[in-house]
C-alpha cells in the first residue's frame, strides 16, 4: 500500500504532476501534486523505488491506472535516461546542467566504469503527450551544446506513457537552482494526435520526415549544430515504428544546420565611422582582386580555359600581366608568389591541365587539383568518391585554404558543374551559394574566378547572355566575355573584354590567341600569346550582326521619315489614310511606327468624335 501524501504536496495549484503504483500492475495507481522541484525531491527520496512499486512521473499521469499516453494529462517535467556515458561524457553532463533547474541521480546499474544518469527537467510550461518525444530532443540537443560531446539519450525515456522509477535506496537526488527550460511553441495539431504501442504513431514515411525535421528546426533554433542535432535525432528516431534510414538523419540535421540559429540572431548595425578603411588588394590591377568573385563566359572552343590557365601560371611564378599593369599577384607584397586551386569538371588535371601549365612556364608545385570529396563513412548514403558540391563541402574549401595558406586564385571550370542541390536558374540558390564563396574567399584573400558559357538567346545586352540565373553577372564584381573576333582577316584573334567592374573603371578589351606549344611528353598543347589592346565590346562578341543590323534599321528609319515628313507637309491626314499609303510604299508597320516617333507626329481626333489625324509638329520660331 501505498503511504498517505507528505505535507508539501498538495492538491490545489498544480505544477508538476506524479503518478505513483506498481509498474507491473494497472492498479493502486495515486496522482499527486508537488508545486516545485523542491517537493518532488523529497517526494521521492520519500518514496524511492521497491520491487512492487514505482513513480510514473512522465508525461504519462497514469490516470485509471492505464498505461496509455493518448489518456495523459500534460506534464511540466521531461526525463531522460542517459545510459551509455563515459566518465569524461558523466562529467560535462553535470556541468551542462548548472544553472537549469532540474533533478539527476545515478540510476540502479550505474557503475565507475559505466556511469548513468537519470536526469528530471522542469519545463517552463506544459507539455502534451504528442510533443513530449519533441521537447525531450529540444533538451537533450540543449545538454549536449552545453556539454560540448554529444550526448545520446535511452530510446525508451523519450516515450511519454514509460514509468519512470524513483531513485534506488543509496542515490541521492540531486536538486539543481536555475530557470526552467524553454519549451519551442507546441504545435497543437500534434500535441492532440495520441500515440500507440507506447510510440509516437507517423501515419507515412513524409510524415516521419516532416516530424523529425520539425524537432531538428527547433534544435538548431536554440542554437545546437548539427552534430548535436543528428544525435538528438538518432535517440528519437529509435521510438518510431520504422525508423528512417541513418544516412536521412544524417542529412535532415546537415540540412538544418546550415541555417542560422534562431534565439542567436540580432540585427548587426555599426556606426560607419566606426568602420576602418581597408584598401583593395588586386591580384590583376583592375580586373581581379583578392577576396572578389569574377566570372568569365564565351563560346564553346575559343580558349576561356586556357586563358584561366594563363593567368594560374603568371600566379605561381609572379609573372607579368599582358597589359603591363605590373606582376602577379601585386596586391601581395609578401607573397610575391602564391598558390592556384583549380576544380575542373571538363579537362582532365594529367592530360590537359598540368601539360598545359608546364608549357607555360608554371610552377606546377604550386598548383592543386580538387579531384572530388571522398565520403569515408560506410554508412552514408553514397560512400566512396563524389562531386564537389559548393553548397554542400564549402566548409571543406574553407578548411582546405586554410591549411594552403598561400592560396591566392581559385578556378572553376565550370562554375554551374559544382551547384549540385541549387537551381542555377533561381536568383535565390545562386546568391546563397555564391554568398557562401564570398565569405570563404574574403577570409583567406582569395580570388575567385568562374568559368561559364552564354545561352543561346540572340540579340539582347551581353549582360543578359550568360547562362543561368542573372545572380551570376550580378553577383560577381567583375564579369569578362570571351570571344572570336569580327575581323576577317584575323580569324584566329580572341578578345577578352569586359562586361561590368564594380571595384575599378573600365578596363580596355585585350586580344590573344591561342598557340601551340610543344610539352616534351604530350607533344603540341595549347598556349596564350597577348596581342595587345582591342576596340571589341561584349556585344560585338556575343552579337556580331548586331551593329550591321543597327545601322541597316537606322537607314530604314531615314527612308520612312522622309517619306512621311513629304506626306504630312501639306497638313493634317488621316490615320487611316497614312497607314494605306505606307502600306502601298512598302513600308511595314514598325518602320511607320520608328518614323512618326522620329518626327515626333501629333496625333488628334478631327473633331469631336470625328477620325484621327496625323500631323507634323508646329515649327518652333527662330
Amino acid at each position: 500500500m501505498l503511504r498517505r501524501a507528505p505535507a508539501h504536496v498538495t492538491s490545489t495549484s498544480p505544477e508538476i504532476r506524479v503518478a505513483f503504483g506498481t509498474h507491473v500492475g494497472t492498479h493502486d495507481v495515486v496522482e499527486w501534486r508537488v508545486k516545485n522541484l523542491a517537493g518532488l525531491a523529497r517526494l521521492l527520496e520519500e518514496h524511492r523505488s521497491a520491487p512492487d512499486g514505482g513513480a510514473y512521473i512522465s508525461a504519462a499521469a497514469m490516470r485509471n491506472g492505464i498505461r496509455n499516453a493518448a489518456n495523459a494529462a500534460p506534464t511540466r517535467v521531461v526525463i531522460i535516461d542517459f545510459d551509455k556515458l563515459t566518465r569524461g561524457a558523466a562529467k560535462a553532463l553535470v556541468s551542462a546542467l548548472d544553472g537549469m533547474a532540474c533533478l539527476w541521480w545515478r540510476t540502479r546499474r550505474s557503475t565507475s566504469k559505466r556511469p548513468r544518469r537519470r536526469v528530471v527537467v522542469l519545463i517552463d510550461g506544459e507539455v502534451g503527450p504528442g510533443d513530449y518525444a519533441r521537447v525531450h530532443a529540444t533538451v537533450v540537443a540543449e545538454l549536449s551544446a552545453r556539454a560540448g560531446t554529444r550526448l545520446v539519450p535511452d530510446p525508451t525515456s523519450t516515450n511519454p506513457s514509460q514509468p519512470q522509477f524513483t531513485p534506488t535506496a543509496n542515490a541521492r537526488v540531486h536538486l539543481v537552482p536555475g530557470e526552467p527550460f524553454r519549451a519551442p511553441p507546441v504545435d497543437s495539431a500534434a500535441n492532440t494526435r495520441g500515440t500507440s504501442d507506447d510510440k509516437l504513431r507517423f501515419e507515412a514515411n513524409k510524415s516521419r520526415n516532416v516530424d523529425l525535421t520539425s524537432v531538428a528546426g527547433w534544435l538548431r533554433f536554440r542554437g545546437c549544430t548539427a552534430t548535436q542535432i543528428e544525435g538528438a535525432l538518432v535517440g528519437l528516431n529509435k521510438t518510431l515504428p520504422t525508423p528512417l534510414p541513418v544516412h536521412e538523419i544524417k542529412s535532415i540535421a546537415h540540412s538544418i544546420g546550415r541555417y542560422a540559429p534562431g534565439h542567436a540572431a540580432e540585427l548587426l548595425i555599426k556606426r560607419l565611422s566606426e568602420i576602418p578603411v581597408e584598401q583593395l588588394q588586386p591580384l590583376w590591377p583592375g580586373r581581379l582582386w583578392l577576396g572578389k568573385a569574377t566570372v568569365v563566359a564565351g563560346l564553346m572552343g575559343v580558349g576561356k580555359s586556357t586563358l584561366l590557365l594563363d593567368i594560374a601560371a603568371r600566379v605561381t611564378v609572379g609573372g607579368d600581366w599582358p597589359d603591363g599593369s605590373g606582376k602577379a599577384p601585386i596586391g601581395d607584397v609578401k607573397a610575391p608568389i602564391g598558390d592556384v586551386v583549380i576544380l575542373s569538371t571538363e579537362d582532365g588535371a594529367a592530360d590537359t591541365i598540368r601539360p598545359r601549365l608546364e608549357a607555360m612556364g608554371a610552377d606546377i608545385s604550386r598548383v592543386h587539383v580538387i579531384q572530388g570529396v571522398e565520403v569515408t563513412d560506410p554508412k552514408a548514403k553514397h560512400p566512396g568518391r563524389r562531386l564537389f558540391s559548393l553548397r554542400e563541402h564549402i566548409e571543406l574549401l574553407d578548411q582546405t585554404l586554410a591549411e594552403l595558406k598561400d592560396v591566392r586564385l581559385l578556378i572553376i571550370d565550370p562554375i554551374t558543374g559544382v551547384f549540385q542541390g541549387a537551381d542555377t536558374h533561381k536568383t535565390a540558390d545562386v546568391r546563397e551559394v555564391l554568398a557562401m564563396v564570398n565569405v570563404v574567399t574574403e577570409r583567406h584573400q582569395v580570388a575567385f574566378v568562374g568559368i561559364s558559357h552564354p545561352n543561346k538567346a540572340e540579340g539582347g545586352s551581353a549582360a543578359y547572355r550568360i547562362t543561368g540565373s542573372l545572380a551570376f553577372t550580378a553577383a560577381p564584381r567583375s564579369a569578362f566575355i570571351v570571344g572570336r573576333s569580327r575581323d576577317p582577316d584575323a580569324p584566329d584573334r580572341v578578345i577578352f573584354a569586359e562586361l561590368k567592374n564594380n571595384l575599378a573603371m573600365k578596363q580596355g578589351s585585350l586580344a590573344f590567341r591561342v598557340v601551340s606549344k610543344i610539352h616534351p611528353v604530350v607533344g603540341s598543347v595549347a598556349a596564350i600569346e597577348w596581342l595587345g589592346p582591342a576596340d571589341e565590346t561584349p556585344d560585338d562578341i556575343l552579337d556580331p550582326g548586331r551593329g550591321s543590323r543597327s545601322r541597316a534599321v537606322e537607314e530604314k528609319t531615314k527612308v520612312a521619315s522622309a517619306w512621311l515628313k513629304g506626306l504630312l507637309a501639306d497638313g493634317p491626314v488621316l490615320a487611316a489614310r497614312v497607314k494605306e499609303l505606307a502600306c502601298e510604299a512598302r513600308f511595314s508597320r514598325r518602320q511607320l511606327s520608328r518614323a512618326e516617333r522620329a518626327l515626333k507626329v501629333t496625333k488628334e481626333p478631327s473633331s469631336k468624335g470625328g477620325p484621327w489625324v496625323w500631323s507634323l509638329p508646329p515649327s518652333k520660331p527662330k
